[in-house]
């Protein structure tokens, strides 16, 4: 790890703090993956425009946590920094976070009580909210572009649950901003579908701006708690975690950063070192559920499934339910379908056709587990296993 560059900055108190909170980023620079690259096109438009973008409305798509309130909040900040620093191609985009308005929206803009940065869920709004928002949002952006006080950005989360009433409301205030040249007020939707209502309506869609955001990588999460790991060594003397750790903590989080960093943050503050420091993989044991030779038996339940093997795959999930195994339900459900599906684009990838029962099998299982009408995990289980395994080669 002592090679590795730290693009993280913890802030808060040392002792009680949330660590996903501790690290959110407030910077462009400090983003990594989907949003990290966003961010640097949308950096370069802010400082060719004189610290406005050209559009009026920008929408973030993406699965929950890839970063999409992360980033409008840092644009936020970036559009109304009254100190702006360097970014690391020198451009002045970075905000200072020390300023009145970068305070101003840190502590006050998630309640509604900062004039630069207001956020609202759509899901809670109703089409006569939608009318007020325009109004209110169409009055406060002409009180900001005749005092000269920034950029007005409205940003409305779960965007795919505005009516195409409320969508064509909205055109309103988007037009305004267009043929205003000091672009005082920026709209920014944050979605987890691109083919909702909002995309489907084509006045929008020619002048909104969309990102997609796509799910971490494996990498971008190593490197992620690498980096936390790297700043709780360094600054508040916690203990190393070895890479098997951070590995088996991807693993188990199933690609949810928020999770990743709670399993490492109770890594670290549960688990004994060992006498060089470190946190070894055997003792992560109760903390991260599952156990190393419960993950031999799961491996062997795949290679029964993909063989067909009956009598072994019953024995196992039999096993798995008398003991009570570590390994949850859901866990072995969620990790059955990855497995085959990407064996399955692995070997459809290479030209081979065995490929085809696995991503049969895979969806096979998937749907068995999304549609049975039992509360019981383990007998949902072993449906989808009886499902799959009828799934011809």
């Amino acid at each position: 790890m002592s090679k590795f560059k730290s693009k993280l900055i913890r802030r808060g108190p040392d002792q009680g703090a949330n660590l996903y909170s501790a690290y959110r980023p407030l910077r462009f620079g400090e983003l990594y993956g989907a949003a990290a690259d966003v961010a640097k096109g949308l950096s370069r438009q802010i400082a060719l425009n004189a610290g406005k973008l050209s559009q009026p409305a920008v929408a973030f798509t993406g699965e929950a946590g890839t970063g999409k309130t992360t980033l409008a909040l840092i644009l936020a900040l970036s559009l109304n920094c009254l100190e702006p620093e360097r970014d690391e191609l020198g451009n002045l985009t970075e905000p200072c976070l020390e300023c009145a308005r970068c305070r101003g929206i840190l502590t006050r803009s998630f309640d509604g009580r900062d004039p630069h940065y207001v956020v609202k869920n759509a899901a809670k709004m109703k089409n006569d909210d939608v009318i007020t928002m325009v109004q209110e949002e169409i009055d406060g952006g002409t009180s900001l572009m005749k005092h000269a006080r920034g950029t007005r950005v409205i940003c409305l989360e779960e965007a795919h649950n505005l009516t195409k009433k409320g969508i064509e409301n909205l055109l309103l205030p988007v037009e305004n901003v267009l043929t205003n040249t000091k672009k005082t007020r920026v709209h920014i939707l944050l979605t987890s579908s691109e083919y909702d209502t909002l995309f489907t309506n084509k006045a929008w869609k020619s002048r909104i701006l969309t990102y997609k955001l796509r799910p971490w990588s494996e990498e971008e999460l190593f490197n992620i708690l690498v980096d936390v790991n790297l700043n709780e060594y360094k600054y508040l003397k916690r203990p190393k975690v070895q890479r098997s750790v951070l590995n088996r903590i991807i693993k188990v989080s199933d690609g949810s950063l928020r999770q990743c960093i709670t399993l490492l943050q109770a890594v670290l503050e549960q688990i004994e070192p060992n006498a060089e420091g470190t946190i070894e993989l055997s003792a992560t044991r109760t903390v991260l559920e599952v156990y190393i030779e419960e993950e031999d038996h799961f491996k062997d339940f795949i290679d029964s499934l993909i063989y067909a093997n009956e009598t072994k795959c019953y024995k196992i999930l039999r096993d798995f339910y008398t003991s009570r195994s570590s390994i949850a339900p859901e866990a072995v459900s969620s990790g059955v379908v990855r497995t085959l599906s990407s064996m399955g684009i692995n070997l459809l990838a290479k030209g081979d056709s065995k490929g085809i029962r696995l991503m049969r099998m895979a969806r096979t299982f998937n749907s068995t587990i999304g549609t049975s009408i039992f509360q019981d995990r383990y007998t949902v289980l072993a449906l989808a296993t009886a499902a799959a395994l009828e799934c011809e080669s």
